[in-house]
């Protein structure tokens, strides 16, 4: 393994998910005397507040879940390849550029959720997310682009 590729791989399996978490725990705790409890988390097509949790750790649960999984299947799948002499790049870029989708996508909805519970008394008058949300959609896709990227820059050394 190069000097890149390690870096790559504590990168994704390591860095991206902590700094994640750490982001979406400092900021519940940096507003929580600004938020309602519970805080609005999901929101009707006409933009109304239709389901509340208890704090926004609860929110990010199910991304965080999936990115764990692709991180783990992953590397499982990665060493297996390289018994099997297939290449294990093809394996870790597609394990890093999902990883890193599902984590900057829980970050951007975390961000968004707080935004929209803001200073408001109770879940049901939480603001609508509208269009804000996609930003952090963009920015998702564009952090799956830059892993695979790494991935493959760091595979051609």
């Amino acid at each position: 393994m190069t000097a890149a590729r390690r870096t790559v791989t504590a990168v994704e399996l390591f860095v991206v998910p902590v700094a994640t978490l750490a982001t979406i725990l400092s900021m519940g705790t940096v507003f929580a005397n600004r938020l309602p409890h519970p805080m609005a988390v999901h929101w009707g097509t006409d933009g109304a507040p239709n389901g509340s949790a208890d704090s926004i750790l609860k929110t990010s649960i199910g991304l965080w879940v999936v990115g764990a999984v692709i991180l783990a299947v992953g590397v499982s799948a990665a060493r297996q390849a390289r018994s099997a002499k297939v290449d294990p790049w093809l394996i870790s870029a597609g394990t890093t550029a999902g990883a890193f989708f599902a984590f900057a996508l829980d970050a951007g909805i975390s961000v968004t959720t707080i935004q929209a519970n803001l200073d408001v008394a109770d879940w049901t008058q939480a603001r609508p997310i509208g269009s804000f949300v996609w930003v952090f959609v963009a920015a998702a896709v564009a952090a799956c682009l830059g892993a695979g990227l790494a991935a493959f820059a760091a595979r051609r050394e």
